[in-house]
């Protein structure tokens, strides 16, 4: 929805990596200490990823165990899986 709301040019919020950009934009060559509003960004970006990374964990697992399954059940080997070797 963002997407389509971004390209009929409505203004947005901007996510994560939009949010963690800005930040290391604006202070990249600077020796200033980071301003309120970039630690409320950060913090912001620290509450909002948690949940985000809990899912790719849990996606991680979910592939583990379907590499397992598809050894046990004898599958060929697939990008990224190599089936268990046997001599």
């Amino acid at each position: 929805l963002s997407l389509v709301q971004s390209q009929l040019e409505f203004e947005t919020l901007p996510g994560l990596s939009g949010r963690i950009d800005g930040i290391v934009y604006n202070l990249w060559s600077t020796t200033q200490a980071p301003s309120t509003t970039y630690r409320e960004q950060l913090a912001l970006v620290k509450t909002e990823l948690e949940p985000v990374y809990a899912a790719c964990v849990a996606v991680e697992n979910e592939i583990k165990q379907m590499d397992k399954l598809m050894d046990k059940l004898g599958a060929p080997a697939t990008p990224g899986r190599l089936p268990e070797w046997k001599k």
